[in-house]
């Protein structure tokens, strides 16, 4: 079994490779057309994107809950490993994949 970085970079060498470790996430999962396998016992936790702050700032600045919320929400498995293979695949710049998808949602304005 090969770690997830030698994984993606022996496959895409083509080498040969049975089975290794993947973030769903990954955006060179697809490209690679690689096959995750399901889960089906529920062994690994869910690893959705969440944000984290200190609790501090929290209780000074609830609304922080509120505008990050609708975020966690829209930014599923699925998108977030679109968004990584504009940044691992295509080359983009991950700031600006972030701030695109951002702009698109509806979270913030162009500029």
């Amino acid at each position: 079994m090969l770690h997830s970085g030698l994984l993606y970079t022996r496959w895409a060498a083509g080498g040969a490779c049975a089975l290794g470790v993947a973030a769903t996430t990954d955006g060179r999962i697809p490209q690679l057309k690689l096959k995750v396998l399901e889960d089906d016992r529920h062994f690994f936790p869910n690893y959705n994107a969440a944000p984290e702050m200190n609790s501090a700032t929290m209780r000074k600045y609830p609304a922080i809950a509120d505008l990050l919320t609708p975020i966690t929400k829209r930014l599923t498995g699925a998108e977030a490993q679109r968004l990584n293979a504009r940044v691992d695949v295509d080359g983009e710049d991950p700031h600006e994949v972030a701030k695109d998808w951002l702009v698109r949602e509806g979270f913030i304005r162009e500029g």
